[in-house]
């Protein structure tokens, strides 16, 4: 099975366990998905709504807003770049950085290792997503922002398709 298949077919899986669907599930655009934090129960999300490269990417209460609405693109061995609605930009590990605690922002897609995530499926339609050029893990900060971080078993870098 490819990558997109295994990823599609986990997407379904991950909605069946999430049960009936809620307001902002409902609101989705087609292909699009909203990224539940395991931690926080809050959804990944382009603060303010910006609409700049480089804006701040962090957690937000799940309301289905265009902000909050990314869709996997596939990109080749089993990496995805991962698209916003309302800007169509990629989330972007900032200036391609490898340390750990690099800032997550939204950024013009132009096909970076930096913009490229592998989903690893966890636990119970919970995945990290493994950035490609430096294999950390999409990671919450304390403050709500989102970042790479060395990959572990935390709950904050647990997410979830709705």
């Amino acid at each position: 099975m490819r990558g997109w298949q295994r990823l599609l077919v986990a997407v379904l899986a991950a909605l069946g366990v999430v049960g009936g669907a809620t307001t902002a599930q409902a609101s989705t655009a087609p292909g699009y998905y909203l990224l539940m934090n395991r931690q926080t129960a809050e959804c990944l999300d382009v603060w303010g709504a910006a609409t700049n490269h480089a804006a701040t990417v962090g957690v937000w209460r799940c309301v289905g807003a265009d902000n909050q609405q990314w869709k996997p693109v596939y990109v080749g061995e089993g990496y995805y770049e991962m698209r916003v609605l309302h800007t169509d930009m990629c989330l972007d590990v900032a200036y391609a950085s490898q340390t750990a605690g690099a800032q997550v922002v939204q950024g013009t897609c132009w096909g970076g290792e930096n913009q490229q995530w592998r989903p690893v499926h966890v636990v119970d339609g919970y995945y990290q997503f493994v950035a490609r050029h430096s294999g950390k893990c999409l990671d919450k900060s304390g403050s709500g922002h989102a970042v790479q971080w060395n990959c572990h078993d935390g709950w904050w870098q647990q997410w979830r398709f709705l």
